[in-house]
């Protein structure tokens, strides 16, 4: 599960780098299917910190395709006005989601090692 998560943050900024800074394609699927899959299968109560993490790095990544489609639109223009700010602002929301599942995967993963 923690493998996953932080494969998907990785994945998270491979997508921005090629999808805004880069003239590359970003066609490689989420490691946070993984991550829902382990959850799902094993751990219900992490169902809200998955959630929040996905809520988050959803609005990144969504924020990287409309970039990608101003810039296919008109660069020239796209330079002249892209702002980063949003997606510092999305990172640091998602950042927190992340930091909070990692340390709830890890108070789960005690409850189920003692009984």
């Amino acid at each position: 599960m923690v493998e996953s998560l932080y494969a998907h943050s990785d994945w998270l900024n491979d997508n921005n780098n090629k999808l805004v800074f880069s003239k590359e394609t970003h066609n490689v699927p989420s490691p946070l299917d993984r991550a829902w899959m382990i959850q799902k299968l094993y751990f219900p109560e992490l169902r809200e910190s998955v959630a929040d993490v996905m809520v988050a790095s959803a609005q990144m990544a969504q924020f990287n395709i409309n970039q990608r489609i101003a810039q296919l639109k008109d660069y020239d223009a796209w330079v002249k006005t892209f702002d980063p700010s949003p997606y510092s602002e999305m990172y640091r929301s998602y950042l927190t989601a992340f930091e909070t599942a990692i340390a709830r995967v890890a108070q789960v993963v005690k409850i189920h090692v003692e009984n």
